[in-house]
């Protein structure tokens, strides 16, 4: 003869999230799954707890846009422990919505790069770097600046589709706009970066 299965005795209130005694519940709390204690709060410590109590127990997974939609609404929520746990939620289900929301800003007219250190050549032999790179989209030019040769300059034209295709993968692929922030190097030696919004120009130095 099977057993029967030991069911807890009590209630889930939905407001706290607690499993509480019978006791602990009034006759509409049972059918509200309200307990006695969070029927006392006020309508907008209700809806607070009620999220947070959602909040953190957020599923890790990918979520529907309906979830989404309802994540980002509590980010803007009036009770500041609400949004806080809401962006912080977001951050996790979505740890690259800041650079990409940044990405699409950015629009490089003018980018400029030098190089100082040591590097690879085609044939795996070490030698100097020691030049600037510019890239300027309106007229499509990409030039070399060499130091070491007094400044001498190499040019040259690119296509539109192939200018557009260089910056793209600068700033997406590379995403050079976050090198600072992820390659922090010593002051002597630090990666400079510049970006201005409204101007859309872009400097970075090595």
């Amino acid at each position: 003869m099977s057993k029967k299965k030991n069911r807890p005795h009590g209630h889930c209130c939905k407001i706290c999230g607690e499993y509480k005694a019978n006791e602990k519940f009034s006759g509409k709390g049972h059918a509200a799954h309200i307990c006695k204690a969070c029927s006392r709060l006020s309508t907008a410590e209700k809806a607070a707890a009620m999220d947070m109590n959602r909040l953190m127990s957020f599923p890790m997974r990918r979520i529907s846009e309906g979830e989404k939609k309802w994540l980002k609404a509590k980010m803007k929520d009036d009770c500041p422990e609400v949004a806080k746990t809401a962006r912080e939620v977001f951050n996790a289900c979505f740890p690259h919505a800041e650079r990409n929301a940044m990405k699409k800003q950015l629009v490089i007219n003018t980018l400029s790069f030098e190089v100082h250190t040591e590097i690879y050549d085609g044939y795996g032999d070490m030698e100097m770097a020691d030049c600037r790179f510019t890239i300027d989209r309106k007229s499509r030019v990409l030039t070399m600046t060499d130091f070491q040769a007094e400044g001498e300059g190499q040019s040259v034209t690119l296509e539109g589709g192939q200018m557009a295709k260089l910056l793209r993968y600068i700033v997406h692929t590379l995403e050079i706009f976050m090198w600072e922030q992820n390659y922090p190097l010593r002051p002597d030696e630090g990666i400079m970066t510049r970006f201005l919004m409204g101007k859309r120009i872009f400097l970075w130095k090595i």
